[in-house]
């Protein structure tokens, strides 16, 4: 019997919600399920350039099952890339060693930035 795999999509307000919510120090309750990494695919030039405040890089091209793996233990990640793809490429590959669920910006930075929610920048 097959174990039921899933990428799944996050929407830039569901995203934004749940930041909010993880700054705030939530109740315990909720902190578990608040408590989020954000991951960045792109390269280090893009992530240099802009990114989400408080994302890491881990760069599609050289991503391993083994970086991600101590994030997976500290609460839910949440890949995101330029517009999707390359996420949704780091979650096939997750998927692909064994992962249950990925979780992805639905169309990455730049749906975040045409809702007008914070970037950031290591240029500035």
């Amino acid at each position: 019997m097959s174990q039921h795999t899933s990428i799944n999509l996050i929407k830039s307000p569901d995203l934004y919600q749940l930041l909010q919510l993880e700054d705030q120090g939530s109740n315990q309750v909720l902190n578990k399920q608040v408590n989020i990494t954000l991951i960045d695919v792109r390269s280090e030039a893009e992530f240099a350039e802009e990114h989400i405040p408080g994302a890491i890089l881990l760069p599609l091209d050289r991503l391993t099952v083994q970086q991600v793996f101590p994030y997976q233990d500290q609460g839910r990640c949440i890949f995101y890339c330029r517009s999707g793809n390359r996420s949704h490429q780091a979650g096939e590959k997750l998927i692909q060693a064994g992962w249950s669920e990925v979780n992805h910006l639905e169309g990455g930075i730049q749906a975040w930035k045409a809702l007008g929610y914070p970037i950031t920048s290591l240029n500035s």
